[in-house]
């Protein structure tokens, strides 16, 4: 298991400022985004490219995908000294699945 960075609810609302992380909300204790994918084919790409990214942060996002539709929810883990407090890896997560959302084209 990798350390965590915990972030204040202050240094939370700064990072989801960079405007990398400007479709995401912080909503009911989970950072969540929804992205219509050009098809449904493009739609289950960007998560195969987003899979390996996750493991390595020890992340695993919420993801329901409903046609094109894909409604991506990062929570903080369950447990531990930190638990419900969102951390460093957890807006990390949020980059990686924009950096795969972004390698597709088309993509709202």
């Amino acid at each position: 298991m990798t350390e965590e960075h915990p972030l204040s609810a202050e240094q939370l609302t700064e990072r989801l400022a960079d405007p990398r992380l400007h479709e995401w909300r912080h909503e009911d204790g989970a950072l969540r985004r929804t992205v219509l994918a050009p098809d449904f084919t493009t739609a289950v790409r960007m998560l195969d490219q987003l899979v390996e990214d996750a493991a390595r942060l020890h992340r695993t996002p919420n993801v329901a995908i409903s046609g094109r539709t894909l409604d991506f929810s990062v929570a903080p883990p369950a447990g531990g000294s930190g638990s419900g407090t969102f951390s460093e890896e957890d807006v990390e997560l949020c980059r990686r699945i924009e950096y795969a959302v972004g390698t597709r084209t088309g993509v709202e």
